[in-house]
């Protein structure tokens, strides 16, 4: 945020009334700045915050009738691709075949993913030898009797394929100062060099629908992720960055695990502030949430919310919506979040009614996902 100044310069007769005017102006200036950062300590220590375990809906929707799903990958290149791919390792720094492992590590973060959703169960089977472009672009389908077999074999409704896998980087050099004490326990500023390196990964992803012979989902996409060294030189920094090969089983994973959210409801976390001051039932209601009594809380905030005081009353509201939301009883929540707004002009409760209602939208998403049809 930038503080427009208008400034008013007297008349001056001396050099030394300048010099005065400037320190008295700059004097006045550190003040406001404290009194600013103090009103804003002040505020942000009125709140606390506290963390709501959520169901996300996948980002697609997949068949009903899918239980059970087998994940694999025939990121390996074929004979007439396998030497390109040799090449492209020795001359990237990768090393031979990196983005095989990072296809393994890719697939195992998917595999991840998905064990934790409490919608489908996963299977990854083993021993399954299969090529791919062992480039960025699709290969054909598998044929539905390679499809078939998979699927017989691990008593699964879908197949997962990850149909490609292909990395590239980058390693940018830069400079910073950093501050270290001497010998003498004086401060001294020194300059660091680091070097940042992003390696960046495309995927392909296939899902095949088993029961129905389809493919259900076909989506190519891309991941990052981004790894710093530092040091004294431009080479002790790079140096001090991991091993590309490595860090495309990093970024692989990382990779695996985002298509997890495209296909699977996902826990998440959110982070919601609730009032802890302004009066002594906050600070009751407070003291009850720290330790799970959410029922307890809802009793003092709902007295609070009876106060002739407008912000007591308002910060007890806006606190029924969080209580309410971790209860699970959002079209609750939804009200007390617009009556701390409309009614007691907590700014608060605006946005808060809002993320109310994007979670309520996506409850009936998830309500449909989570159905399983035999």
């Amino acid at each position: 945020m930038k503080l427009l100044r208008i400034i008013t310069f007297p008349n001056f007769h001396n050099p030394q009334e300048v010099t005065k005017f400037i320190e008295d102006f700059f004097t006045m200036e550190r003040i406001l700045l404290f009194i600013i950062g103090l009103s804003c300590l002040g505020f942000s220590g009125c709140v606390n915050t506290v963390y709501v375990k959520a169901l996300k809906p996948a980002d697609i929707n997949l068949p009903g009738h899918f239980q059970k799903i087998a994940v694999a990958e025939r990121t390996r290149p074929t004979k007439e691709n396998q030497a390109v791919n040799i090449i492209e390792g020795v001359l990237s720094g990768e090393g031979i075949l990196a983005d095989r492992d990072g296809g393994l590590s890719c697939l195992n973060g998917l595999t991840e993913s998905l064990l934790k959703t409490p919608r489908y169960t996963v299977v990854q089977p083993a021993g399954l030898n299969l090529k791919g472009s062992g480039t960025a672009n699709f290969p054909p389908p598998l044929t539905w009797e390679e499809v078939e077999k998979i699927c017989n074999a691990n008593n699964a409704d879908a197949l997962v394929m990850l149909e490609a896998f292909d990395s590239n980087s980058l390693i940018t050099f830069g400079l910073r100062d950093k501050k270290v004490k001497s010998k003498e326990g004086v401060d001294q500023v020194v300059v660091e060099h680091v070097a940042n390196m992003r390696m960046n990964i495309i995927t392909a992803w296939r899902v095949y629908d088993f029961k129905n012979k389809v493919i259900v989902d076909e989506f190519k996409g891309t991941d990052y992720l981004d790894f710093t060294g530092v040091g004294g030189t431009p080479q002790i920094a790079s140096s001090n960055l991991p091993n590309k090969r490595e860090a495309i089983k990093r970024t692989g994973y990382h990779g695996g695990s985002a298509y997890g959210y495209r296909i699977a409801p996902q826990w998440v976390t959110l982070h919601r502030d609730y009032y802890i001051k302004g009066s002594q039932r906050l600070k009751q209601g407070k003291r009850l949430a720290r330790v799970g009594d959410w029922e307890g809380a809802a009793k003092i905030y709902q007295q609070a919310y009876k106060s002739s005081s407008r912000k007591e009353s308002g910060r007890a509201a806006y606190n029924m919506a969080l209580v309410s939301e971790v209860l699970g009883n959002l079209d609750a929540a939804k009200e007390w979040a617009k009556k701390s707004y409309t009614e007691k002009g907590i700014k608060r409760g605006l946005a808060y009614s809002r993320a109310i209602e994007r979670r309520m939208r996506d409850e009936k998403v998830l309500e449909r996902q989570m159905e399983s049809q035999e």
